[in-house]
């Protein structure tokens, strides 16, 4: 019997599985891929929660990341709420990069999850005009992450409305998408 494996899913809602009409998540559904390609001893974790920004992801990162320091991978998506901050994108960035720089001194693989579009006016405190310019913005600020750092990024910018719950949750459809979208970001290494 092997040890098992594990990969920290780090984020916000969007981690959480916010509006899956089936109430399932990523990490869930990415777990089943992980199994059914015989990778039984593969677990992911989901340590996704509703509300939170990049800001109070970074304080909790530490609480996240130290106990699970033999995990292969941090998975790290977040930054839609961020927009209704709206959060400075240099902040933005020393937020995720402070995620970053912990992950690899406890050497944990950060991959970093590009933002999808938000479809609104699926909840009132997000623009969709505003939003979607930020998190432009914040894409910027990860790309040049992953270039600086020589991450692997996961891009989930072109996923269409029809993905959605309320225009900034995905359905279940969307969460199994994104399951398969991180599966194809991380395979190559397991």
């Amino acid at each position: 019997m092997s040890d098992v494996q594990t990969i920290v899913c780090f984020g916000d809602s969007l981690t959480n599985g916010a509006r899956d009409e089936l109430h399932r998540t990523y990490p869930f559904e990415l777990t089943r891929l992980l199994h059914a390609d015989g990778r039984t001893d593969w677990w992911c974790l989901n340590h996704g929660v509703n509300g939170e920004t990049t800001s109070h992801m970074a304080e909790r990162a530490y609480a996240v990341l130290a106990p699970n320091r033999g995990a292969r991978f941090v998975l790290f998506l977040g930054g839609t709420n961020d927009t209704k901050v709206p959060l400075p994108p240099g902040v933005y960035r020393e937020n995720v990069e402070a995620i970053v720089t912990l992950a690899l001194t406890l050497s944990i693989e950060p991959v970093l999850g590009l933002l999808p579009p938000v479809y609104g006016p699926g909840l009132p405190c997000y623009s969709q005009v505003e939003g979607n310019r930020r998190i432009a913005l914040y894409n910027e600020m990860l790309t040049d992450l992953v270039a600086e750092h020589k991450l692997r990024s996961c891009d989930f910018r072109g996923y269409s409305a029809d993905l959605y719950s309320d225009g900034i949750h995905l359905n279940h459809d969307g969460y199994v998408r994104m399951a398969h979208d991180w599966y194809q970001a991380i395979t190559g290494s397991l």
